[in-house]
């Protein structure tokens, strides 16, 4: 694991992303080609069941059901009929399906059956006791031998001065959300610029 912290977090990527204008990579900034080279190298084994939490449009499960080959199963759970209708839509393999799902609430799946679960900046959009049932969930639906990798915010994500040009919070709401002793129902807004340098808040 300290391969792949190091892979995320060095002098190399930090200064690349710091002068990037746009958010190129919207699962995870830097963070999800490292993870995704890690769970080639060290999680993931041809014929896994693999379960990746809050698939998205489907860019990282999709890159997973080619590390299972054809005799694995690699299932994307998604909340959103937007998402899914992407992902169903550009991310197709023989070995990979979709399937519509609240990952903090039981999962539509066996359990005991994956080898291995994933999730890529899924977990940190979940309050406490949600997150509580989805590793719950996680803990249910894998193997005895299974391993769980999930690539999420640090909780102490916003209490550091971010200085990425894409991305920008109002200075007041972070400052709120720094001095509060709990801070799990604070929103903090702010603007992104997306590849094509469209502002979004």
């Amino acid at each position: 694991m300290s391969a792949l912290v190091k892979g995320l977090y060095n002098n190399q990527s930090i200064q690349k992303w710091q002068n990037e204008r746009t958010m190129l990579h919207s699962s995870g900034i830097w963070g999800r080609g490292p993870v995704l080279e890690y769970l080639a190298n060290e999680v993931v084994n041809a014929g896994d069941v693999v379960i990746d939490l809050g698939a998205g449009a489907g860019y990282p499960t999709l890159q997973i059901a080619g590390m299972t080959g054809a005799a694995g199963n690699v299932i994307g759970i998604e909340l959103s009929e937007a998402m899914l209708e992407a992902a169903r839509s550009h991310c197709r393999a023989a070995n990979l399906s979709f399937q519509q799902g609240d990952i903090s609430q039981p999962l539509p799946l066996e359990d005991e059956c994956a080898d291995v679960v994933t999730g890529f900046m899924v977990l940190h959009n979940l309050h406490r006791a949600e997150m509580r049932r989805a590793l719950s969930e996680v803990e249910r639906v894998l193997k005895p031998s299974g391993r769980a990798v999930f690539l999420t915010m640090h909780p102490d994500a916003f209490e550091s001065q971010w200085d990425l040009q894409f991305l920008s919070y109002d200075l007041s709401a972070l400052q709120r959300y720094r001095n509060a002793l709990d801070k799990e129902d604070i929103a903090v807004p702010g603007r992104a610029r997306n590849i094509a340098g469209v502002r979004m808040q």
